[in-house]
């Protein structure tokens, strides 16, 4: 690690705790670029990759949300120490900062809730249809035999050799596990 490595790690150290003890500090590997993060679910990225006189610090957000956020940064002179760093942040960047987080954040539970809720009614619907799975890529997204896009619930059944991809268009979700258990009755297998 060089001296100007070190120095940047204890600059995030220190702006860290003028920040408050809610904040840690983190180096990645190659030493140019840094991060500030708070238990509220903040985080800042530092990096001096561009000029290693002065910081740029800007807010990351929840993937989900991203989308929805205004990228805002400022740049502060690495002279200037700790203390203005911490101060620059809280005056310019986390006011700005702060809001878009919070939506962010936001989309990111809504995502999650409803990430929870597909994964129920495909619960019911496996339960439902037996042999049925449902397939995901490496991602964790699905793929095959179960799915549920913008356009409403849709299963595979296979009949006397025959694959049938059965759409469920605009159906609440206990709607689509009605009429799964419906196929299921008919003796219609699902693999």
């Amino acid at each position: 690690m060089t001296a100007q490595n070190i120095a940047l790690t204890d600059l995030l150290a220190a702006v860290a705790a003028e920040l408050g003890p809610e904040w840690t500090a983190a180096l990645d590997s190659n030493g140019k670029h840094g991060t500030l993060t708070s238990t509220d679910g903040s985080k800042l990225n530092v990096s001096t990759w561009q000029s290693p006189a002065h910081a740029h610090i800007w807010g990351d957000y929840p993937e989900a949300g991203k989308h929805l956020c205004e990228r805002h940064s400022i740049n502060v002179g690495r002279s200037r120490g700790a203390r203005a760093m911490a101060a620059e942040i809280r005056r310019r960047l986390l006011p700005v900062y702060l809001p878009e987080l919070h939506k962010a954040q936001k989309r990111a539970e809504e995502c999650a809730a409803s990430a929870r809720g597909r994964a129920d009614v495909v619960g019911q619907l496996l339960a439902a249809l037996p042999g049925t799975v449902e397939q995901t890529d490496d991602k964790g997204e699905p793929t095959g035999s179960i799915n549920r896009d913008r356009w409403g619930w849709s299963f595979d059944v296979h009949y006397g050799g025959a694959t049938v991809d059965v759409k469920l268009p605009d159906l609440r979700p206990e709607q689509a596990v009605a009429l799964a258990r419906l196929v299921a009755e008919l003796g219609i297998t699902t693999r």
